[in-house]
């Protein structure tokens, strides 16, 4: 009434706005981010090796995989779990468990019907898709040196599926296989880097787990696929599965995507496929053709591309 009152400098309108931009914690923390990448590759680049022992269906090897995984983690998600409250919404985090279900019912099916070295590579594909994603799901855009990097590993990635053409359909259709469950696997790491905040990342991943296993569960009852009766040693594989590639794998990248933007962390996967394909020429006899070289020195300039220049950027605020 009495003329302008001037603004209250305590009031949230008078702050300045929040930096929407954060940084890794310490030269420790970037040690730490890198090797959790490194060591999760390793582990999953075993997974189709593994996977090829097992004598069960593609959809009970994956309902095994993620129950005995949701089972592991059911402990140490009860505890962190004790007295808390559900934070944040739980619907993106039902959405990824099944994208999670999916992403293996596809990708371990498409063993079943290529070869190792074209499955794995053309599941090392998640970083275009991964890029799509992050924009209307995190308000994320490249970097002109993650594209650069992405171009140089699809293009790798090309060059080695491409030997698959002359292979005849069933090949193709587990390509095809492959290649969905790269979108799966990558809409699943991008909501995970939100929901990553609400809570701790043990119960997160049993969650997500859980409800993968669930999905799974449904897809083994529809199609009649049978979850018992297998040998010592197909449990066995489950249980490898389970705590190697699942858990210490996947479970440190949803750590690294902490760190890196999603596209980084599943750029990181592109070296799965020269250590699976390795390891089948070595165990299984699937010996690469000519092709393989010339992908391989394609995949391995983009991820030199991508971590020569990650640690310089800063990290988007989820």
């Amino acid at each position: 009434m009495g003329g302008r009152r001037g603004r209250d400098p305590l009031s949230p309108l008078s702050r300045p706005p929040r930096r929407t931009t954060i940084h890794l914690p310490s030269t420790t923390g970037r040690v730490r981010a890198r090797l959790a990448l490194v060591v999760a590759v390793l582990a999953v680049s075993w997974a189709a090796i593994l996977i090829r022992v097992a004598a069960a269906p593609p959809l009970a090897i994956a309902f095994w995989r993620l129950t005995l995984a949701a089972a592991i983690l059911s402990p140490p998600a009860w505890w962190l779990s004790r007295g808390g409250t559900v934070r944040g919404r739980q619907g993106p985090t039902l959405m990824a468990g099944i994208l999670l279900g999916l992403h293996f019912a596809l990708w371990i099916s498409s063993l079943f019907h290529t070869t190792v070295s074209s499955s794995v590579l053309l599941v090392s594909t998640q970083p275009i898709f991964a890029t799509l994603a992050t924009g209307p799901l995190l308000g994320e855009k490249p970097s002109r040196r993650t594209i650069w990097a992405i171009t140089l590993t699809l293009g790798g990635s090309g060059i080695l599926a491409a030997g698959d053409a002359g292979l005849g359909s069933e090949a193709l259709l587990g390509d095809a296989m492959a290649l969905a469950s790269a979108a799966a696997a990558a809409v699943y790491l991008v909501l995970g880097r939100r929901q990553r905040a609400s809570g701790p990342l043990p119960v997160y991943l049993w969650k997500v787990n859980v409800v993968a296993a669930l999905t799974l569960l449904v897809a083994c009852l529809v199609s009649r696929t049978a979850l018992m009766g297998f040998s010592a040693t197909t449990w066995a594989v489950f249980a490898a599965l389970a705590v190697g590639p699942h858990l210490a794998g996947h479970g440190l990248l949803n750590f690294a995507v902490r760190f890196f933007p999603a596209p980084t962390v599943n750029l990181a996967l592109a070296g799965e496929p020269l250590l699976s394909t390795s390891y089948a020429a070595a165990l299984l006899g699937e010996i690469p053709g000519g092709p393989f070289y010339a992908g391989a020195a394609l995949i391995l300039a983009g991820l030199v591309v991508e971590f020569t220049g990650s640690a310089r950027r800063p990290l988007e605020n989820p």
